[in-house]
């Protein structure tokens, strides 16, 4: 498929060093990490386990559930994102890959399940990386750009 033959594994694309957030943590918080490190997506992990996701879906699905207008709304807004916490808004046990999938593989589940990003998980759970859309993009396009110069 891309790159002239070569098998891809999310392993040789995902993001291995990945902020995390837990089920404890605010809104307020994952609204920074969001915005510090120009994420959309972020595992939520219980230790080392991957129990969740939240993306800037998510959250954007919360904001319109509670919004109000008015003069009081962005102070109501602002207490609410620190008093409403991962778990409440957070994707429960999403679907997750090991290292060795097939970047095919790992693109159809993308589509049939209508979502950007995949934690890659060991055997027992514990989170290795991420991938997703983005790094799908860019291995197409890096192939893209590799073919043409051959």
């Amino acid at each position: 498929m891309w790159g002239m033959g070569r098998s891809y594994t999310v392993a040789d694309i995902m993001t291995e060093h990945v902020v995390t957030v837990s089920e404890e943590d605010s809104l307020e918080q994952v609204t920074q990490n969001l915005d510090r490190f120009r994420f959309r997506h972020l595992p939520v992990v219980d230790g080392r386990k991957v129990v969740g996701v939240i993306t800037e879906r998510d959250l954007l699905r919360f904001a319109v559930s509670v919004t109000e207008v008015g003069p009081a709304a962005s102070a109501k807004a602002v207490d609410l994102e620190r008093n409403t916490f991962v778990a409440q808004v957070m994707t429960r046990n999403p679907i997750t890959v090991p290292p060795q999938t097939p970047v095919t593989r790992a693109a159809a589940l993308m589509v049939d399940g209508r979502f950007d990003c995949l934690p890659v998980v060991n055997a027992t759970g514990e989170l290795l990386g991420i991938v997703t859309a983005h790094d799908l993009l860019n291995l197409m396009s890096a192939s893209e750009v590799s073919e043409r110069e051959n």
